[in-house]
């Protein structure tokens, strides 16, 4: 009772010094983390121990373990580890904390340096060893589109419409969709596995493991947006001319972007608790990449005979997402994008990022029990 009533004395102390510091401007990147975690504890003698854990660290650099000693005798004579002290944390909130619309733009915007270097390490990884490095990452959509104009246009015979099109012409429509697809793809594949990758991200260090679903976006994103404009260069190529609603083609990206980073959330989480989501996801994917408009248009003959088949094709934000892309860059003259259909799949996919943030943060406090 006597180290709780000192670890309660202790913690109000470094709030309140902290606090006043923190109001400066004055304070460390480590010791304005400890700020915020300490703040929603209240009057318990962890809020102490977590004070002692990030401020002990920042000044004794890497005596971890009589940190976490130090900090845990404060509060009742055994060792607090961080996956004790972020359960605590996770624990003490609601999820209508994390469904709060200001929260996740403020977590990404306060950790973009690190998301930044992670995903730049990622990038260098995924050529490391090789002669070319990075030129890989603009050779092999090169490639693919060059191979896809060759399949499609000049082997397959295969045409888009009914008129009279260009073989270049549908391979460009065709890797338009590909591309787009990759990113979601990439993205759910690699956050299904992803904090079983990086548990020492869990276990040993205090790490936000909410960024990693980010990073794992941004690394597809890169690669996306380099094939976007291998895409571009086509384009021109073929039309002698840039595609009169470009300036729009970004827009597409946004309901993709908010999809990607909720469902990552999702899968990151159940993938810890549930290891076959990874091969589930696999074989999700190779469904979708048929009942996404990849490979046909949305209006061929077939589907629009069929209106309610085309409604429900349509609910799925993938398909909306190529299909105005492909308006952007090679639409016929007069066609414009679906403005309607845009706004609920970027309302649909910004519910779908909230919830998978707020399942996310609810549920890592249970990641260190099982990985």
């Amino acid at each position: 009772m006597e180290n709780l009533a000192q670890a309660i004395s202790i913690g109000r102390g470094c709030r309140a010094a902290a606090g006043a510091t923190f109001r400066t401007g004055r304070l460390s990147r480590a010791v304005r983390t400890a700020v915020e975690v300490v703040r929603p504890l209240g009057d318990t003698g962890l809020s102490a121990a977590v004070c002692a854990l990030f401020v002990h660290s920042q000044k004794r650099g890497n005596a971890d373990r009589e940190v976490r000693g130090r900090a845990g005798r404060y509060v009742s004579g055994e060792e607090v580890s961080v996956a004790q002290v972020q359960t605590y944390v996770h624990q003490s909130r609601s999820v209508a904390y994390y469904l709060r619309p200001d929260l996740i733009p403020r977590t990404l915007w306060r950790h973009r340096q690190l998301i930044g270097q992670l995903t730049k390490r990622n990038l260098l990884l995924r050529y490391r060893g090789s002669a070319l490095g990075l030129l890989w990452s603009l050779l092999m959509p090169l490639l693919m589109l060059v191979v896809y104009t060759f399949a499609f246009g000049f082997v397959l015979q295969a045409r888009w419409g009914l008129g009279d099109e260009s073989k270049v012409r549908f391979a460009l429509k065709l890797f338009c969709g590909l591309l787009l697809f990759n990113i979601f793809a990439e993205t759910a594949s690699a956050c299904a596995a992803l904090i079983v990758a990086h548990a020492n991200y869990v276990k040993k260090v205090v790490f936000p493991l909410e960024i990693l679903p980010a990073v794992a976006l941004l690394t597809a994103l890169v690669q996306g947006l380099i094939s976007s404009l291998v895409l571009l260069t086509g384009i021109v190529l073929l039309e002698q001319r840039l595609p009169p609603a470009l300036a729009y083609y970004p827009l597409t990206f946004i309901p993709l972007l908010l999809l990607c980073l909720g469902l990552g959330w999702f899968l990151a989480s159940l993938g810890v608790y549930v290891r076959d989501v990874g091969q589930a996801i696999t074989v999700i994917i190779q469904i979708l990449i048929f009942l996404t408009p990849i490979f046909y248009p949305l209006d061929m003959p077939a589907l629009q005979a069929h209106p309610q088949v085309q409604f429900v094709m349509r609910l799925n934000p993938l398909t909306v997402v190529v299909e105005n892309a492909r308006v952007t860059l090679m639409g016929e003259p007069g066609q414009s994008l679906e403005w309607l259909w845009l706004g609920i799949v970027t309302v649909l996919s910004l519910i779908v990022m909230q919830l998978g943030y707020a399942w996310f943060m609810k549920t890592k406090r249970g990641f260190a029990d099982v990985i």
